[in-house]
């Protein structure tokens, strides 16, 4: 059955009154919006239009000042700091050279009637307003700008000024240069005579006091007291050789020691030679007969008698000898005290005449220092004359006008159609405000009648079969909704699910530390993202040991690096079969095993909520990780296997805004997987 309904307003369009209200609001609305808006629009017109033009005329300048130019000579402009510094500073000055009073005034007075081109009690002054000056940081280039409302008089001016500055600069130039050159050379006249009288005096003292050279040696009387001092140092030289000598040969005659040696003595010589022949006769003699045979042979008798004879004449020359040795010596020891003597009274005679001489030669020596420097500061005078006689045109400031002004033809300011365009939109806006602020005040009263349903031809409804058709309407809609069928929520999107405890790095430590080894392996398999089951599927065979690496068979089956810990472990698999995570003793771990394992070395590592230890917390601990790194989110199943939708859901708020990162670009460890030991 089906049955037509229209839903109306009690003062519908029908009530004549209330349509005459809101044409009465619409109408007070749009004039208090046109009056603002007109007044404004109209202010601003008039103000914008008003106003006069201004024009701007540009002209740019190169400067080179003659400091810089002959700075350029030495080291090339901006080749280091300095040189650019003083060109900056150079330009900088002649900016404000550029824009003084007096340079105005001549520009000025070369336009005719030297009037300003705006009206003014000063015209330098005006002028001086009008007139910008800009330096181009780090150029030598100079802008100037002019603004005013004659665009003839503001081109006329610039270039004037321009003029006018160039002439000065060189003129300045020109008479600075001639300045310095007369200078320079009335320097170099005034140190050519002192030098001269410097001269002439120093060699009338040299000719007055016999100072042959600047050489001390070649003076007679330095010359002589230095043969003598040497000479006295030779004498006293002797003096130790000889007391040197005499007190040797005491010593040594005082000790028993020979005093003269045998080759400085022939006759010595020759007895000590046959001497030591009869010695080596009796030596002899005595290895061939015995010595009661010897002592009854004449002969050995005769030779004994004489060796006897020969040592007492051997005692007795070398006495002599040595008396006479000594007696030498000090007779050689007293000719050279005598000698040095001698000299010493020389030496005393000349002392007081080589004092004289020294102090005339000390002040005939700072005369000619003097002279020296006087002559250097001529030579230094004299080559800076000739180089600035040289350079002096080289050294010209350089002034280029690089662009003259010209006489502009558009208006510079104010900008009128982009003045008037923002007058419109204030007033736009203040129209607006004031028709806010007038309804404000103009609010109607609220509606309290409630919606009636009106049965009408043109809306169909439809009642579902066993709905009682005479029902009100009023019933009619909440039984559609409740005789509507139930939605797909799986189309409307899946809600996110509850994640687990999130572990810190200090617990993830503890909980290694205090894991068995079986289960620490587990347990850094479960940190790299394996679920229980992946862990507790994996055996011996899919350990690659070369690489090495594990064989996941998980959904989807994947290929992981362990961690460097756990590579340690797997790299010793060799020919073992069987669980990877079994028990010690080879027995199967199942997953309530592992699950008490991990509630154990929770307890044991103090981890508070020991009993909230599980593998899922191990394997969000590792996607919370990857996560937090900004991986793609696409990319995770080929980490860390398939997740379900809800916690796809859950994860993606942990993710940071931005670009998402791809596998190569994270760290697929946690920071505590790299420090751990297995053993």
């Amino acid at each position: 059955m089906m049955r037509l309904e229209r839903l109306v307003h009690p003062a519908g369009d029908a009530d004549p009154q209330a349509a005459e209200l809101a044409a009465r609001g619409n109408r007070r609305r749009l004039l208090s919006f046109g009056l603002v808006f007109a007044a404004v629009l109209i202010a601003a017109l008039i103000w914008d239009f008003s106003r006069p033009p201004q024009y701007r005329a540009g002209a740019r300048l190169s400067i080179k000042p003659a400091s810089v130019v002959a700075g350029s000579v030495k080291a090339p402009a901006g080749a280091d700091g300095t040189a650019a510094f003083s060109e900056a500073g150079s330009v900088l000055n002649e900016v404000q050279v550029l824009g003084s009073r007096p340079l105005m005034e001549k520009a000025l007075a070369l336009l005719g009637d030297g009037a300003s081109p705006g009206p003014g009690a000063d015209p330098v002054a005006d002028a001086q307003g009008m007139v910008s000056i800009e330096a181009v940081p780090g150029t030598s280039f100079v802008q100037l700008y002019a603004v005013g409302p004659q665009p003839a008089r503001l081109s006329a001016l610039l270039n004037a000024l321009l003029d006018v500055y160039r002439k000065q600069v060189l003129e300045t130039y020109a008479n600075s240069a001639s300045d310095d050159l007369d200078n320079m050379r009335d320097e170099v006249a005034a140190l050519k005579s002192r030098v001269e009288e410097r001269r002439r005096a120093a060699d009338q003292y040299r000719l007055a006091n016999d100072i042959v050279s600047l050489e001390r040696e070649e003076n007679q009387v330095i010359a002589r007291v230095k043969g003598l001092s040497a000479s006295l140092n030779t004498a006293s030289e002797n003096v130790a050789t000889a007391e040197g000598k005499l007190r040797s040969l005491r010593e040594s005659l005082a000790a028993g020691r020979a005093v003269v040696r045998s080759r400085d003595n022939p006759t010595l010589a020759a007895l000590e030679t046959r001497a030591s022949q009869i010695r080596e006769n009796l030596r002899e003699l005595e290895r061939t007969y015995t010595p009661e045979y010897l002592a009854m042979d004449p002969n050995v008798r005769g030779q004994r008698s004489r060796l006897a004879d020969l040592e007492r004449q051997i005692n007795e020359v070398r006495a002599s000898s040595a008396q006479a040795a000594i007696s030498e010596a000090e007779e050689a020891l007293s000719a050279a005290r005598e000698a040095q003597q001698r000299l010493q009274r020389q030496i005393a005679d000349e002392r007081q005449g080589l004092q004289n001489f020294s102090s005339r030669y000390n002040t005939y020596k700072a005369m000619q220092d003097d002279l020296a420097q006087l002559e250097g500061a001529l030579r230094a005078s004299s080559d800076r004359l000739v180089r600035s006689e040289a350079s002096a045109r080289s050294r010209q400031p350089v002034i280029q006008v690089v662009e003259a002004a010209v006489t502009p033809k558009e208006v510079w300011q104010p900008q009128y159609w982009r003045d008037a365009a923002l007058g419109g939109a204030a007033a736009f806006v203040l129209g607006l405000l004031a028709m806010g602020f007038v309804e404000l005040f103009n609010r109607p009263p609220r509606a309290s009648a409630a919606p009636v349903i009106v049965p009408q031809s043109w809306v169909p409804v439809a009642v579902p079969a066993g709905l009682d058709a005479r029902l009100p309407a009023a019933a009619v809609v909440p039984a559609l909704d409740a005789a509507r069928p139930p939605q797909n929520t799986a189309l409307l999107g899946t809600p996110p699910a509850a994640l687990p405890r999130l572990l810190e790095h200090t617990e993830i430590v503890a909980l290694l530390a205090a894991a068995r080894s079986q289960t620490r392996l587990a347990i850094v398999l479960m940190l790299q993202g394996l679920s229980v089951g992946e862990v507790l599927a994996l055996d011996w065979s899919d350990v690659d040991v070369a690489a090495p690496s594990l064989a996941v068979r998980g959904e989807p089956g994947r290929r992981i690096v362990p961690a460097p810990a756990a590579c340690a472990v797997l790299v010793q698999a060799g020919s073992r079969s069987g669980q990877l995570c079994g028990r010690a003793g080879g027995g199967t771990l199942s997953e309530a095993d592992l699950c008490a394992a991990l509630i154990c070395a929770a307890h044991d590592a103090g981890i508070a909520q020991a009993g909230e230890i599980s593998p899922q917390v191990l394997r969000h601990a590792a996607v919370c990780h990857l996560v937090g790194q900004g991986v793609r989110f696409s990319d995770l199943d080929q980490i860390v296997g398939r997740l379900a939708p809800e916690l796809l859901a859950a994860y993606a708020p942990l993710a940071p805004a931005g670009r998402r990162r791809e596998i190569a670009e994270i760290d697929l460890l946690l920071p505590a997987l790299r420090g751990v030991a297995m053993a």
